[in-house]
């Protein structure tokens, strides 16, 4: 998912391709079923082998966010938005986080995405090699999720959002932004309601 300006600065983990997109390009289905099956046979050999994972195209994400592409690893989805600048480059970030699952944008991605980048050089493919290694560059300071970070961004969509929105909103949001069910979320950051409470307490008061 394409992070806010705002949020830049932060320490907050996305489970998405940042694109770059400067073209509408509509790509069939039938052109990303073959991309997929294309990119799997190429860069993921070993994944996927019984087929359990599917791709789509989506406008949004679940929550509701556009986003270039989103890897459901509950569902085993990935989504695809129908105009993604770069169709392979969307499906290797995206499969990236599908073989390193809770990995976020951490080391493990990363070096699954530094790998996929050297195969395409062997290639010939300089150009989406490059994309890769940018799409590495950029998440150079991104670690596993940490509740400080978490709470900080739950911090955020109610003093960002207005009129703040319900805590489960909130809750949906931040746990699909990091690769969690809302269950998960909620047992592994247990702190969350009183959080939003407070933030919820301080904008009343404004």
């Amino acid at each position: 998912m394409l992070r806010s300006s705002a949020n830049k600065a932060r320490t907050v983990i996305l489970a998405s391709s940042q694109i770059d997109m400067r073209t509408h390009q509509t790509v069939s289905l039938r052109n990303l079923e073959t991309e997929f099956a294309a990119v799997r046979k190429q860069y993921f050999s070993r994944w996927n082998r019984a087929q359990h994972w599917t791709c789509q195209f989506s406008h949004t994400t679940p929550v509701g966010h556009y986003c270039a592409g989103l890897c459901d690893s509950k569902r085993r989805i990935i989504y695809v938005a129908k105009d993604a600048e770069d169709l392979t480059l969307v499906l290797i970030h995206e499969i990236c986080h599908a073989v390193t699952p809770h990995a976020n944008h951490g080391r493990p991605w990363k070096k699954r995405m530094s790998k996929a980048a050297t195969m395409a050089s062997r290639r010939g493919q300089r150009q989406l090699a490059q994309s890769l290694r940018r799409e590495v560059e950029s998440y150079r300071d991104a670690e596993r999720v940490t509740k400080k970070a978490i709470y900080s961004e739950i911090e955020d969509r109610v003093l960002d959002l207005p009129p703040p929105p319900s805590f489960r909103s909130v809750v949906k949001l931040v746990a699909h932004r990091n690769l969690m069910t809302t269950g998960e979320f909620l047992k592994r950051f247990p702190r969350a309601k009183r959080v939003y409470d407070d933030a919820l307490t301080f904008v009343d008061r404004q």
